[in-house]
């Protein structure tokens, strides 16, 4: 009887250490002007999240743009280069887009283990293009494994950040969300 625990004990152990290593969380606390009376529905997003590797950046893009959409907004989503210098074409793109805000979101800080980021802190901010002013502000800290495909890292963010976005009324809130 002991010898069937041994192998049970194993399987069990594996199975923890592949979800605890595969699993990803993420916690953002937020601040909002509570002056701020917009309901934008322009969005221009900007996002300088290079170290989390482009398909976090695809995936994160295709949710929220999609998300956006879906409740009647209307949504530009440009990836920033950690070198790119050109600030003027960024600036023409926004008032051809008429945009309402700006949210930016920039990587703060990450740790990484074994070559993989398993932490990692952004930084978001909602700009209104009007005032030129921020008006909210979030900090995301996301807690990943060794091995979170950077699609379930991305999908982690998205499901923490955007109901703080529509609570504070940052972005199109429609019914079911």
């Amino acid at each position: 009887m002991e010898a069937l625990r041994t192998p049970a004990r194993y399987l069990v152990t594996v199975a923890l250490f592949g979800l605890s290593t595969s699993c990803a969380n993420t916690q953002t606390v937020t601040n909002r002007d509570l002056e701020y009376t917009g309901h934008p529905t322009r969005i221009y997003i900007t996002s300088n999240l290079g170290k989390l590797g482009d398909s976090f950046a695809e995936e994160l893009q295709k949710r929220m743009v999609a998300d956006i959409e879906s409740c009647g907004g209307h949504v530009v989503f440009d990836r920033v280069g950690a070198t790119e210098l050109d600030q003027d074409r960024r600036r023409q793109q926004i008032q051809e887009f008429k945009a309402d805000v700006v949210l930016t979101m920039e990587l703060a800080n990450w740790e990484t283990m074994q070559g993989s980021v398993v932490g990692a802190s952004v930084d978001s901010r909602v700009w209104d293009v009007s005032t030129k002013k921020v008006v909210w502000r979030g900090n995301s800290t996301i807690r990943t494994g060794t091995i979170t495909p950077a699609s379930t890292k991305a999908e982690s963010l998205y499901k923490d950040l955007m109901p703080r976005l529509r609570a504070d009324r940052m972005i199109p809130s429609c019914s079911g969300r």
